[in-house]
C-alpha cells in the first residue's frame, strides 16, 4: 500500500527509503512494510549501520558521523 501512493519514500522511526535501500531489505529478508513495525525496523536500522556505518543517514553528516 505504501509503495503504490509513494515510490519513492521514507518510511517509519529510522526513516528507510525504499528505493535507497530496497536491496539491503532484500538482504534482510525485511519489507519497507517491516519499518512501521518498531522492533523490525531497529533490527534492519542495526543492520543497514553494520554493513555501512552511519552513512545511510543524511542527517548523520550535519553530526559529522560520515566519511563525506
Amino acid at each position: 500500500e505504501i509503495l503504490k501512493q509513494h515510490p519513492k519514500t521514507d518510511v517509519g522511526a529510522f526513516q528507510v527509503n525504499n528505493y535507497w535501500q530496497r536491496d539491503n531489505l532484500a538482504k534482510a529478508g525485511m519489507t519497507i512494510e517491516d519499518m512501521l513495525d518498531i522492533e523490525k525496523a531497529t533490527e534492519f536500522a542495526s543492520f543497514l549501520q553494520n554493513r555501512n556505518g552511519w552513512n545511510p543517514w543524511y542527517a548523520a553528516d550535519s553530526l559529522g558521523l560520515t566519511n563525506r
